[in-house]
């Protein structure tokens, strides 16, 4: 008889538990709110903000110094627009929530671990928070929090205080 088994179940929140997190998509959302036809190119620095190597507010001033013929500059308002985007998949959710409930074996009280491991921003990840998004979620793994985001292997190593 073999005793493996899973132990853990870890989500992503964007393209996951939601439909956010896409490819482009915020570049093409704050060009959008600037009035630029392109989308931005701001991938290093959209890096960086998931990584907390920069503040929210040093972000939009990196825009707004980078784009500075937009008709419009960006300001934290893009942070309630993106929010806005994101909708959470009732049944991912409903999915992860049952999990939490599963026993890891038969013979054993202690339920599975079921956490997030996401590539987000600091001002997002508050508002998902307060929202109670991760609410159930442990570890609750945020890329801004830990200082790597997902494809880097330290990413998927908690570590402890």
């Amino acid at each position: 008889m073999s005793t493996a088994q899973i132990r853990a179940v870890i989500f992503d929140h964007g393209g996951v538990l939601t439909p956010g997190g896409r490819p482009g998509h915020s570049e093409r959302l704050y060009a959008d709110l600037m009035g630029l036809d392109a989308p931005l190119e701001v991938r290093s620095l959209r890096s960086a903000l998931k990584r907390g190597q920069i503040t929210s507010e040093q972000f939009i001033d990196e825009i707004n110094m980078s784009y500075p013929n937009a008709p419009r500059p960006l300001d934290a308002s893009c942070w309630v627009a993106s929010y806005a985007d994101l909708v959470p998949d009732e049944a991912a959710y409903a999915f992860a929530r049952a999990l939490a409930e599963w026993p890891v074996h038969n013979l054993t009280s202690q339920n599975l671990i079921v956490g997030i491991l996401s590539n987000i921003t600091p001002a997002m990840a508050i508002r998902l928070q307060r929202d109670g998004w991760y609410d159930g979620f442990t570890p609750a793994l945020l890329s801004c929090d830990i200082g790597a985001a997902k494809p880097e292997p330290t990413a998927f190593i908690e570590v402890e205080d």
